[in-house]
């Protein structure tokens, strides 16, 4: 499935948002130091899914979204489009340490560069 548009974290309110309770990307890995290449984090979904999961990759390296957790999910912030929205209305939102861990293993495959959870974690953006 694709991305069609990246969102604020207050325009999931809008009513045609399909927003799920709880958030919809969960890890089962990330740690305070290790670094996650792209190819040992995306295992961690279902063949079915790793396509959603590149695309969604892909999307976030060509709107150069880089940003710590904060921006992606705070209510104040009205300029920060880092909620990924799918083709079928899905909204995609994380959690802050697994907005951290994707983030990383995102930009290490992208700058060619290890990074860890807590270099997004506590991002100065």
């Amino acid at each position: 499935m694709r991305v069609v548009e990246f969102i604020t974290f207050p325009d999931i309110d809008a009513p045609d948002a399909e927003l799920p309770a709880e958030p919809n990307f969960a890890f089962a890995q990330f740690s305070i130091d290790k670094v996650f290449p792209w190819e040992e984090f995306v295992i961690q979904f279902s063949e079915e899914d790793r396509e959603t999961v590149n695309n969604y990759r892909d999307a976030i390296i060509a709107e150069g979204i880089k940003c710590s957790p904060n921006k992606h999910q705070n209510n104040i912030d009205t300029t920060t489009k880092a909620c990924a929205v799918f083709e079928d209305g899905t909204v995609a939102w994380m959690g802050f340490r697994d907005w951290s861990a994707f983030m990383a293993a995102i930009w290490s495959y992208a700058d060619n560069k290890e990074y860890t959870y807590l270099d997004f974690y506590s991002y100065r953006d």
